[in-house]
């Protein structure tokens, strides 16, 4: 079996799982919020919980820069309780600052973001210079992220795959079996991030006094090789 069926065997049917060049970790995890924001570990996901005033946030990132987006392989399986008002990041970034929607320092990772109507995912990469084009974001209709779904970020595209939809039915879970494959690929050649190690993270605000959450359940991260 090829390593990303086993990826996607395990991501279905694991709890929370961490793996940084298939060493088992979460040790590394730190969390930061603001106002009613908070972080909690639990035995099969992570919750980033914004709590009910507005504008609060909560953040998810390893400690150390670990991450060169270039030349890796990156698997994660997350998802949001809601796509109204909030605003959302997961991906690689130079810095440990707030994500923005018009970041221009060296990052590759998917938004949630309110630009006009409603909100919508953006796939999205910034090469950290001073020369346009500082950064680029790419619609990615038809995402829905409130649903389990496993992501595949790589250099500076990325694609995902969505996981079985489980439906209540009267005292029994009926699991929807649909065709599921990986989605085409989204990539931003004309802005590629650094050659150089970044952090990971994960973020979340809500936009209204209504709580809004990220549940992170799984992430592997390996190094590619270079030509």
């Amino acid at each position: 079996m090829a390593k990303e069926d086993e990826l996607l065997t395990h991501f279905a049917v694991s709890p929370q799982y961490f793996i940084l060049d298939n060493f088992m970790s979460d040790s590394h995890l730190e969390g930061s919020v603001t106002q009613t924001g908070s972080t909690s570990i639990r035995m099969c996901d992570t919750i980033l919980d914004t709590g009910v005033q507005g504008n609060s946030t909560a953040r998810l990132n390893y400690i150390y820069p670990l991450f060169n987006p270039l030349y890796s392989t990156l698997y994660l399986r997350a998802r949001l309780s809601s796509l109204n008002d909030v605003f959302g990041y997961m991906g690689f970034m130079e810095t440990l600052e707030d994500p923005t929607f018009t970041m221009t320092q060296s990052h590759a990772g998917v938004f949630f973001y309110k630009a006009v109507g409603v909100v919508q995912a953006y796939w999205s990469t910034g090469n950290g210079a001073t020369l346009s084009p500082t950064y680029k974001t790419t619609v990615i209709p038809n995402l829905d992220f409130s649903r389990d779904m496993i992501y595949e970020l790589k250099g500076p595209g990325m694609r995902w795959f969505p996981l079985p939809l489980i439906q209540p039915y009267f005292a029994r879970q009926i699991v929807k079996q649909e065709l599921r494959k990986w989605s085409a690929p989204y990539v931003n050649s004309s802005c590629i991030p650094k050659d150089q190690a970044h952090y990971f993270v994960w973020f979340i605000k809500n936009t209204t006094n209504v709580t809004k959450q990220m549940y992170v359940v799984s992430f592997n991260y390996t190094e590619d090789m270079r030509d």
